[in-house]
């Protein structure tokens, strides 16, 4: 299931909620205490809690918690709230909401906390009445979401994040570890180098883990035959948290790397009937460590999961 649209910045945490909910999907929001404080630390609100069917032999669902920061606020501070252009995400095992309504359930292996910040900062920093345009790809399995400025121009400074299972037909998972991901561009998650991406129970047990992602590109587009090749992204287990020779742990779905040469940000390509768009993560790539890009008191990396720097995604 795929939604996409165009709203003003302050609108996105509402449509990207209603669109995760939308006709067609099996996912849920189960959140006892659904009030935005806009915090990511300390004593605070669930947020939107938002549970996937049962994946995979195990029957585990995504337990996937998202809050946001004032996106009614213009500029960026240390502030509660003033957090800029800023979605934040947490994995857990299980949540079980309280039976007193607004008041916070309880997560059960609750995982670190990751934020991810999109398009660029400018001198307003995008402020509360700018347009964006968002999809939002969901599947059982895992959620996909890209964020990007509407703009006429080629520069539109797009971003993604990758939240869920790898494709269930190549997800091999052990007994004593959990397959759920966060990948995506621009993220905040404790690493300080590119595909680099949060596992949230790792192969020997351990939660909070990490794993690696690798993709083999073509060296042109197009090729000697006039094809634009699609290079599926491998998330391996070998070099991350865990026992060693883990070894890969499964595809991205719907997730396509690309060479830059030959094409451009927005670019379409057609495969059959299927339409897929193409984004140039490098128009703001910050993979570095910063102090500020919103709130954070410490300078913090903000890293992107994947070593292509063009994307394509199936947007019908």
């Amino acid at each position: 299931m795929i939604i996409k649209g165009t709203c003003q910045k302050r609108e996105l945490p509402q449509k990207i909620h209603d669109a995760i909910l939308g006709a067609g999907s099996n996912w849920q929001e189960i959140s006892s205490n659904k009030t935005q404080d806009f915090k990511w630390d300390g004593v605070q609100s669930d947020g939107w809690v938002f549970k996937s069917p049962p994946i995979g032999t195990k029957g585990e669902s995504v337990i996937l918690q998202m809050k946001h920061m004032d996106f009614n606020i213009t500029s960026t501070s240390g502030s509660v709230g003033n957090g800029g252009n800023h979605f934040c995400f947490w994995l857990s095992d299980n949540y079980e909401p309280s039976i007193t309504p607004n008041t916070s359930g309880t997560f059960t292996s609750k995982g670190t906390f990751h934020s991810w910040i999109f398009t660029h900062i400018d001198a307003v920093n995008c402020g509360p009445l700018a347009k964006y345009d968002y999809i939002v790809d969901v599947l059982d399995h895992r959620i996909m979401i890209l964020i990007q400025r509407h703009n006429e121009t080629i520069n539109t400074y797009p971003q993604f994040i990758y939240i869920g299972y790898t494709e269930p037909n190549t997800n091999l998972e052990g007994e004593d570890y959990t397959n759920q991901f966060i990948v995506g561009s621009n993220v905040n998650n404790g690493g300080s180098t590119v595909a680099y991406v949060s596992w949230h129970k790792a192969s020997n047990g351990k939660y909070n883990g990490y794993a690696y992602t690798s993709c083999t590109l073509n060296a042109a587009n197009p090729n000697p035959m006039g094809l634009y090749l699609l290079s599926p992204i491998l998330v391996t287990g070998d070099g991350g948290t865990g026992m060693p020779n883990t070894g890969p742990l499964g595809v991205l779905s719907g997730l396509y790397g690309l060479p830059p040469s030959g094409i451009i940000n927005n670019d379409t390509i057609m495969i059959g009937s299927d339409e897929y768009k193409v984004f140039a993560l490098s128009q703001w790539s910050i993979n570095t460590r910063v102090s500020d890009y919103g709130g954070h008191t410490n300078y913090v990396y903000y890293q992107n999961g994947i070593t292509p720097t063009m994307i394509a995604m199936k947007v019908n």
